[in-house]
């Protein structure tokens, strides 16, 4: 009889560190309800490729700025009105500039962003080449 209750109060104790591991996610799911699998995979996976404007390099799935979370009902809004990815970024962009992408577009503002490190590393190989390999000969005296 001790045995069955000792398994009871440890099967009880589990399914409450379980409930409150998990009512986390819980939670998420009911903030944002939506009607298929495929829109919530939208949803989570746009809040996640998007930069939140006001934290640095954290996206609005993460962020609890009061503008992130403006932000991911914005986004659940559109998914609801059936926009597209595309659509959603595009007005994202249009709002708060490239800015809010984390692999911002190639285009003439972001050129040194993409391929200036390319440049730097490259001139660098160049300089240490002529300055340590390429010595000038010296003539004897």
């Amino acid at each position: 009889m001790n045995v069955f209750k000792k398994l009871q109060s440890y099967v009880k104790f589990s399914l409450l560190v379980y409930l409150l591991f998990f009512s986390y996610f819980l939670e998420a799911s009911t903030l944002y309800p939506f009607s298929d699998t495929k829109q919530m995979a939208q949803f989570q996976h746009l809040i996640a490729d998007l930069r939140c404007p006001v934290c640095q390099n954290q996206n609005i799935a993460d962020s609890n700025a009061p503008l992130a979370k403006t932000l991911r009902q914005d986004v659940y809004r559109s998914i609801l009105a059936g926009q597209s990815d595309d659509e959603i970024i595009h007005d994202m962009t249009a709002r708060y500039g490239d800015y809010i992408v984390f692999n911002p577009p190639v285009k003439a503002l972001t050129w040194l962003l993409w391929f200036g490190p390319v440049i730097f590393l490259l001139s660098g190989v160049l300089i240490f080449y002529v300055a340590c390999i390429k010595k000038p000969k010296r003539t004897p005296i």
